[in-house]
């Protein structure tokens, strides 16, 4: 039974390293014990979720084919699974693909998931003064105010409001940054970004 998790999980000791800070870890550890009380038969195995989405693409997804891919994922945090010569390369510590702890500039103490993810985006979007000066900021909301309208951005990214596309350019280009050196570093073969 496999289950995957935000952050790293070392193989060894199976203790989750790297979490971010709206997981909580101890939820994770006490459903490991009930899935292996319930299920004795069954080995448990906890990995860090990007990783077994990249395994998964390879192998089923637009993936297939491709030998050297990094399937990267830009949600509430930013995380890359990688695969090297066909199979999931972890690191030698099993934190491989923790690119959201990448410092994207020399004069911010900030990182690429604090630039790049949702909760990034939500928050960058709350925050302009020209979106909120009229209220259209609130469309991009969920009604409680705490997701992205996904719909309502798109919509608004199609209607070149310019305020969004800035946001999400700098989003972008940030990302893009990042990832074209590491294909530059390893020589990868394709991105899938979900």
């Amino acid at each position: 039974i496999t289950m995957g998790v935000p952050g790293s999980v070392n193989q060894k000791t199976r203790k989750m390293l790297m979490t971010q800070s709206w997981f909580n870890v101890e939820e994770v550890e006490n459903i490991e014990k009930l899935v292996e009380a319930s299920f004795p038969c069954c080995t448990t195995i906890i990995k860090n979720d990007i990783n077994l989405a990249a395994t998964g693409e390879m192998r089923y997804g637009i993936g297939r084919g491709y030998k050297n891919l990094i399937y990267v994922s830009v949600d509430m945090g930013v995380g890359a699974g990688i695969i090297l010569e066909g199979k999931l390369y972890e690191g030698s510590r099993f934190a491989s693909g923790e690119i959201g702890y990448s410092k994207i500039c020399c004069g911010t103490s900030r990182n690429l998931e604090e630039e790049t993810s949702i909760r990034s985006i939500l928050q960058q979007i709350k925050d302009n003064k020209l979106l909120n000066k009229d209220d259209r900021g609130i469309r991009f909301l969920s009604q409680d105010k705490n997701a992205l309208n996904i719909e309502e951005v798109r919509k608004a990214i199609k209607e070149e409001d310019a305020e969004l596309v800035s946001i999400m350019h700098d989003v972008v280009e940030k990302l893009g940054f990042t990832l074209a050196n590491i294909c530059v570093l390893l020589d990868i073969e394709q991105i899938i970004i979900g």
